[in-house]
């Protein structure tokens, strides 16, 4: 039951966090290029704010040590069983 009243909890946030922040990305259409990629990117910090105060969900990188410094491209499956 504590788990399904957080996951409400959770889509609520994103139903009130992700169209103002659409909204305010159509109002910076005019800013800089990496200035808007900055504002749009913290969207994702504060969504994952969200999950862990919010769901209790906590996120962890495994093997970070192994990715280059250069740049690259990652392309990811996703499986679910």
């Amino acid at each position: 039951m504590a788990s399904t009243l957080r996951s409400i909890a959770f889509a609520l946030f994103q139903l009130i966090v992700t169209p103002l922040y659409a909204i305010t990305v159509l109002l910076l259409a005019w800013l800089p290029p990496v200035t808007r990629y900055r504002y749009i990117t913290n969207w994702c910090a504060i969504n994952l704010w969200g999950a862990r105060w919010i769901c209790g969900i906590d996120s962890r990188v495994i093997g970070r040590e192994n990715i280059p410094t250069a740049p690259l491209i990652v392309a990811c499956k996703h499986s679910s069983t």
